[in-house]
């Protein structure tokens, strides 16, 4: 049998609505040799037919071609590029199995590209397969994704052996057999992207630069993106669950619901926002958050702190502002004595919660009772000198706080969203291979992309086409819808207004109604008239790439605005942020005297 080389391609249906791109085509090649891995000649006739399952091929490499093919064929049905994507395979032997556990494969790109023709974003890393894609033309001219499976013994079809590798395609195998096909799935899925570049010994950015996967990586106890951090908060973040979170716009719309692995946190890019450590004692925050207005403690006698400046709102002595304090969050300075002391004292006074900020730059600490006092019922946290600065400046204005058990939210000007985040696997031990790069164990159901291999994992690929949406691959034919109009309310915060909220309706009068307005991605409080320009033959607007419950139709009329008929004109995108597009669709302008218009509809009412 001559070496592998498969081409695999899933077939493109051409629809009114989408650019005229093709579905990303798979050429799989191995240079394993005759009688191994991928060539190995044993008849299918005498492997245990349970083993087999609907795979129909006639010897074992055979059966393990077909298995790389649909894997193949899984990602290529969502994923759009002109580009072929190579990749190579092989098996070698990773060892046998440890403490319970077997390696059964590994992958990663075979090189990464940054400002490249068409770069998302300068001075980031994309990998080769992504990077060839979005410019258009192949620029390595070499393969784009190395995948190695185990060919240690322990995983052969032996009846006795302790892993068995399962052939079929329907993912009923037996228990105790292993999924080939959602091993391969998985290790192509870190090839397109889901790994991070970031060296578990020095925190350094492998490469001098963040990829686009470590760019998107966000740490909610620190409220920072990765490449905001030191190289020794990266090292730390790593081993930090649950704190360490997928920061991208489209996984983060698709987990609403979703069971036993999120993480709340306050939105990152929110300047309201700063990080908190909640105590170890008192009660508990509501996941939703605590809200109510702040007051600043007073126990009439300024004490000098650490920093040099007298304070009376360190609950030194028995606090004089009780009837101020009573019903709302006590604001007290850091130092003199024992934080329990200090909450215990608040709380005589009646307030429902208290925040005790720093007195020394901007660390935090999680505070502990000193047992000098029966323990506060009421919760505490910890927060920053500045921050602590910045409650006291607007004590003169009318405001409230939110607290959640790792931040504080500024309730200023208007209530702030909440974003649910998918945690990434971060254990207190590090585990090469398997830290950072891979989704939360706590996921339920199980995603294709977690450290361990589950036997019902969906042929739709869950969440992982959604992370490659978030690294910048072009997709289609997604099932999750990870933004529709009722979640985008909430993201809003319209679904708490007394207003009507339907999709007809006008929210902020500006003409534009509010499916108009979720669908160009502009914001539904203040008045906007996103326009359709007409350009040189190219008819030009905006647009959020986030819905995935609308679609798009063009509308022409050549006579007296009477009747307007659909038309489907070549369109294609430029990417302006990570939740906005410019589309550009090309026209025949003659005759000369034309009428268009878009029209927005539900993605039900097109099929």
């Amino acid at each position: 049998m001559s070496p592998l080389n498969l081409i695999i391609t899933s077939i493109l249906v051409a629809t009114p609505l989408l650019a005229q791109t093709n579905n990303a085509t798979f050429e799989f090649t191995s240079t394993d040799p005759n009688n191994f891995g991928f060539n190995d000649p044993l008849p299918s006739s005498e492997i245990e037919s349970e083993l087999l399952g609907d795979n129909p091929g006639t010897t074992l490499g055979e059966l393990r071609q077909n298995v790389l093919a649909e894997a193949g064929a899984r990602w290529s049905s969502f994923l759009l590029s002109d580009v072929p994507i190579q990749v190579d395979v092989d098996f070698e032997d990773l060892g046998p199995s440890s403490g319970g556990s077997i390696s059964l494969a590994g992958a990663s790109p075979a090189t990464v590209s940054q400002n490249f023709p068409n770069a998302p974003r300068p001075n980031t890393l994309y990998p080769i397969a992504l990077a060839n894609s979005l410019a258009g033309q192949d620029l390595s001219f070499q393969p784009d994704i190395m995948v190695t499976v185990n060919a240690n013994e322990e995983l052969s079809n032996s009846q006795s052996g302790t892993f068995t590798w399962y052939y079929g395609f329907d993912g009923n195998g037996p228990p105790g057999t292993i999924d080939f096909l959602n091993v391969l799935s998985h290790e192509l899925g870190h090839g397109l992207g889901f790994t991070s570049n970031v060296s578990s010994f020095s925190g350094n950015f492998i490469g001098g630069s963040p990829n686009i996967f470590a760019s998107q990586i966000f740490d909610a106890s620190l409220q920072l993106l990765w490449p905001q951090m030191t190289s020794a908060q990266r090292i730390a973040s790593s081993t930090s669950d649950p704190n360490l979170t997928w920061d991208g716009p489209n996984v983060t719309g698709a987990i609403n619901g979703v069971e036993s692995f999120v993480f709340q946190g306050s939105n990152s890019l929110n300047p309201n926002t700063r990080p908190a450590a909640q105590a170890t004692f008192g009660g508990a925050i509501p996941s939703s958050g605590l809200t109510g207005t702040v007051a600043l403690v007073d126990d009439g006698v300024g004490i000098e702190l650490n920093n040099g400046a007298g304070s009376t709102a360190d609950l030194a002595e028995d606090i004089q502002n009780g009837a101020e304090i009573s019903g709302n969050i006590a604001l007290i300075a850091r130092g003199i004595v024992n934080f329990d002391v200090k909450v215990r004292r608040a709380e005589d006074a009646g307030a429902i919660a208290a925040i005790v900020y720093n007195n020394v730059g901007t660390g935090l600490v999680t505070a502990s009772a000193g047992g000098s006092v029966i323990e506060p019922t009421i919760p505490m946290i910890f927060v920053a000198q500045e921050t602590g600065d910045t409650l006291q400046d607007l004590l003169a204005e009318e405001f409230s706080v939110t607290l959640f058990s790792d931040n504080l939210t500024l309730n200023k000007t208007e209530p702030l969203p909440v974003t649910t985040r998918l945690r990434l696997f971060a254990p207190a031990t590090f585990s090469p291979g398997s830290s950072v790069s891979h989704w939360t164990t706590a996921a339920s159901p199980n995603l294709l992309m977690e450290p361990s291999i589950n036997s019902n994992i969906s042929s739709d690929l869950d969440l992982s086409v959604l992370l490659m949406k978030d690294l910048g691959w072009n997709t289609e034919n997604i099932t999750i819808p990870h933004l529709n109009y009722d979640l985008w309310l909430e993201k809003t915060g319209l679904d708490s207004e007394p207003a009507n909220t339907a999709q007809t309706e006008d929210f902020d009068n500006d003409g534009l109604s509010n499916i108009e307005e979720y669908y160009h991605g502009t914001d539904p409080r203040k008045p906007t008239l996103p326009q359709l320009e007409l350009v040189d033959g190219t008819l030009i607007h905006q647009r959020s790439v986030l819905p995935n419950d609308l679609v798009l139709e063009y509308l022409r009329d050549d006579d007296d605005l009477t009747n307007f008929t659909p038309f489907f004109p070549p369109e294609s995108n430029t990417t302006l942020t990570d939740q906005l597009e410019e589309a550009q669709a090309e026209i025949d302008t003659t005759p000369s005297r034309q009428f268009f218009r878009i029209r927005i509809l539900p993605f039900d009412e097109t099929q």
